[in-house]
């Protein structure tokens, strides 16, 4: 059985770097979640932090369904196109999910940043 994770040590400190083998998936194969809090309380005794980079909720069910495990969770919008209020609808079905919303990032901010502006309160 090939394995479909692959996890790199970085010598002499404590981050584990882990990636998801998708080339390894034969055709028609799937992947799901099955969450386990044994999982990652053990992972929690190895990693001081853990790090998830998740699709997002609506390509996938991956970030609500971990994001309860988390100690937060940090949403990653396109700045040129993403409204406050589609912010906040995603803010609002990960704490449905039990997860805590720490702030929002904005990608693909250009350098005048002229749409950054939307999201000042």
């Amino acid at each position: 059985q090939e394995k479909l994770l692959a996890v790199h040590e970085v010598q002499d400190t404590s981050l584990l770097v882990t990636r998801f083998r998708n080339e390894r998936l034969k055709a028609g194969q799937r992947v799901s979640l099955h969450p386990s809090e044994g999982w990652w309380r053990a992972l929690r005794r190895m990693a001081g932090w853990v790090i998830i980079d998740a699709p997002s909720v609506d390509r996938s069910s991956a970030t609500l369904t971990m994001t309860r495990f988390a100690d937060a969770t940090m949403v990653v919008v396109a700045a040129d196109s993403t409204t406050p209020s589609e912010v906040e609808g995603v803010r609002q079905e990960i704490q449905a999910a039990q997860g805590h919303v720490l702030g929002a990032v904005l990608n693909g901010v250009k350098a005048d940043a002229r749409f950054a502006s939307r999201f000042v309160a």
